[in-house]
């Protein structure tokens, strides 16, 4: 059911309505008396044009006249009398003679259809439209309108007199019409058209064009029809062009001809929407005094719909509207605190959701990670036993061979040693591997931090180019740890240290404090390349490394003794500047070293 008009609407609209249907009856009446005085005068000025040119026209006889007399000049008689190279020459320079622009070529048509002299080759295959047998004496005819080289001819034929059956053949250009239907054209804006009477060519005079869509009966008399999709109706007149097989079609859009009584039409119009429009704003600044209130109600209402605040509603007023903006501002205030408290509501419950999201990941990449550890465990116990035992015969067939070799040549001893070399590193996977593989518990005890620094630093191989500097309290507390483990991590972290800065050498710190008043910190820094933040957190992974050797399981090793002495190892690097390893263990209580 459609929604009722307020009064604020109805008035303006009545007075609105009334002055349309008053302008309308006026226009419509107006412009039927018109465009009928329109269309009226363009069937007058196309008859008379129609009739100026079917009366005035001798085209067919006239250009028939003009072949005829090619056809009688003496030296194309002689040259068809005495054909020979001489003839030849002066009957096509006969031929080739052209008063005017209009002629594209001339031939000679024997009688059997051969072509016996032509300017123009390319015209020679064209049928010329007449028929086979050609009646004695001088006659000749007009052929159909075509296109040949982008131009639109037609053929002109005369028999030659004394010579039965070959006659002259004149290829002419369409022209355009005559000066007096040009001057018609541009009075009337006239479209003049030439076409065959059985309408499969039609042109303008400088290209082709589309033909009616009907063929009337030739009639001097205005019709009126469309044309083919693309083209308008048109009001136009036909005549037949005597002596050929033309028809000369004269028309006018319909649009050209109905646009006086259209440009009537919208200057009335144009009138009768002005006198709408005053009529309407007269009425609309009577009732604007009660529609403003209601539009800025709207207004407000439209704001609150879309979620935004309102401050206050700018409706003054004593009467029913002042006392309806005074309570849609107080339901107002209402709503905005309603959504506020929903919003906190909501905000608040997605913080919760997110907090138990991120608990959920964290505890399911722990199980994750827990059940790839164990794999991984079963997996390297079992190769660690099955590695050791070569390893420790080569090993032992090394050391047999040191001794049993009293003065080896030097290459022998080079490959001694890198024997020696590659199988300690092998030992070295190995026992990673094993380590990794069996929790080993930790016999924790009161341990001087100190020297389980130094033992494992007397343990280490000698590198020329790095140095150590330990930094060590006296008073450093003792740490309740387990010191093997204690040690093979420290071992494990200086090593990799050594290999991190590589043959460039460098400086390697190890210094100690108490933190947090129960635990103490080792720090291990060297001047190394450092490592890169996108690897910050994964190389406590197991399997991971940046190394050429080795099968990352040296600071996973670490991190599960550190964890195994209620310790842990973090790092913090700062790349091109080295890294800093730093282990956390608890104090032994009330002892110091």
């Amino acid at each position: 059911m459609p929604r009722p008009l307020s009064l604020g609407q109805k008035l303006p609209l009545v007075v609105a309505g009334f002055m349309l249907l008053v302008g309308a009856g006026i226009s419509i009446g107006s412009y039927a008396e018109v465009r009928q005085t329109a269309l009226n005068a363009a069937r007058q000025h196309i008859g008379d044009l129609v009739t100026l040119v079917g009366s005035g026209q001798r085209t067919g006889p006239q250009l028939v006249v003009a072949a005829r007399a090619v056809g009688r000049r003496d030296v194309v008689r002689t040259f068809l009398a005495h054909p020979d190279s001489a003839t030849r020459v002066a009957a096509f320079d006969a031929l080739a003679e052209r008063p005017g622009q209009t002629i594209l070529a001339t031939q000679l048509i024997a009688a059997d259809g051969s072509v016996l002299l032509s300017t123009d080759s390319s015209f020679d295959n064209l049928p010329s439209d007449f028929p086979p047998a050609v009646p004695p004496g001088d006659s000749g005819a007009v052929g159909r309108l075509r296109t040949v080289h982008d131009s639109i001819v037609y053929p002109v034929s005369s028999t030659i007199a004394d010579y039965p059956g070959m006659m002259v053949v004149q290829w002419r250009r369409a022209t355009s019409a005559s000066e007096s239907s040009q001057n018609a054209r541009h009075a009337i804006g006239a479209t003049m058209l030439l076409g065959n009477r059985d309408g499969s060519y039609w042109t303008d005079f400088a290209k082709v064009v589309p033909g009616p869509s009907l063929l009337p009966r030739a009639s001097r008399q205005p019709v009126e029809y469309t044309r083919e999709p693309g083209h308008g109706a048109v009001i136009a007149g036909f005549v037949p062009l005597a002596g050929t097989p033309w028809l000369f079609s004269v028309e006018i859009p319909m649009s050209t001809v109905l646009s006086p009584a259209d440009l009537f039409l919208r200057r009335v119009l144009l009138v009768t929407l002005l006198c709408v429009v005053l009529g309407g704003l007269a009425a609309w600044l009577y009732t604007r005094r009660l529609i403003t209130p209601l539009r800025q109600l709207t207004a407000a209402a439209d704001t609150l719909a879309a979620g935004g605040q309102l401050d206050s509603i700018p409706v003054a007023r004593a009467d029913e509207l002042g006392s309806l903006a005074t309570s849609f501002e107080a339901m107002a205030r209402q709503i905005h605190e309603a959504r506020q408290r929903l919003e906190e509501k909501v905000t608040e419950r997605t913080s919760e959701l997110n907090v138990a999201l991120q608990q959920l990941q964290a505890a399911q990449e722990a199980l994750v990670r827990r059940e790839k550890l164990a794999m991984l465990g079963q997996l390297a116990g079992g190769v660690g036993h099955e590695l050791r035992n070569p390893l420790g015969v080569m090993s032992n067939a090394i050391y047999y061979l040191e001794m049993v070799l009293e003065s080896p040549p030097e290459d022998v001893r080079e490959y001694l040693h890198l024997l020696r070399e590659q199988v300690a590193l092998s030992t070295r996977i190995v026992s990673d591997l094993l380590d990794f593989a069996r929790a080993t518990p930790a016999h924790r005890r009161a341990t001087a931090l100190g020297e389980v620094v130094v033992a494992q630093l007397q343990r280490l191989p000698a590198a020329p180019r790095v140095r150590i500097d330990v930094r060590l309290d006296g008073d450093l507390p003792m740490v309740d740890v387990d010191p093997l483990h204690i040690g093979q991590v420290v071992g494990n972290l200086v090593t990799n240290a050594v290999q991190a800065m590589g043959d460039a050498g460098g400086r390697i710190t190890i210094e100690a404090e108490p933190v947090g008043g129960d635990d103490v910190a080792l720090r291990i820094t060297d001047s190394g390349p450092g490592v890169p933040p996108e690897l910050i957190d994964q190389i406590f992974e197991p399997l991971f490394t940046t190394k050429a050797r080795g099968i990352g399981l040296g600071l996973a090793v670490s991190r599960a003794l550190m964890q195994a002495n209620s310790g842990d190892i973090t790092v913090c690097s700062d790349p091109g500047h080295g890294a800093t390893f730093t282990l956390t263990m608890p104090a032994a209580a009330g002892v110091t070293t």
